[in-house]
């Protein structure tokens, strides 16, 4: 479910300090995307508008890419 405090890198993925060593940790958007997969979001109208904003951008450049 979403809510005011969704942050867009929970589910982009963030990087992650683990044994001396930074790497970057896919969120759930990235996999399902991966995995040519559906992402529901559920209740997006409660989520901030930084969220509309950026997923905005990723279905705009995706389709840029696809022509």
């Amino acid at each position: 479910n979403c809510h005011k405090d969704l942050t867009f890198d929970y589910l982009v993925g963030n990087f992650s300090f683990q044994n001396k060593v930074f790497r970057f940790v896919e969120g759930p958007l990235v996999i399902k995307m991966k995995k040519g997969e559906p992402f529901l979001l559920d209740e997006f109208n409660l989520s901030p508008l930084s969220i509309y904003i950026n997923l905005f951008l990723i279905r705009f450049q995706l389709i840029l890419d696809f022509y």
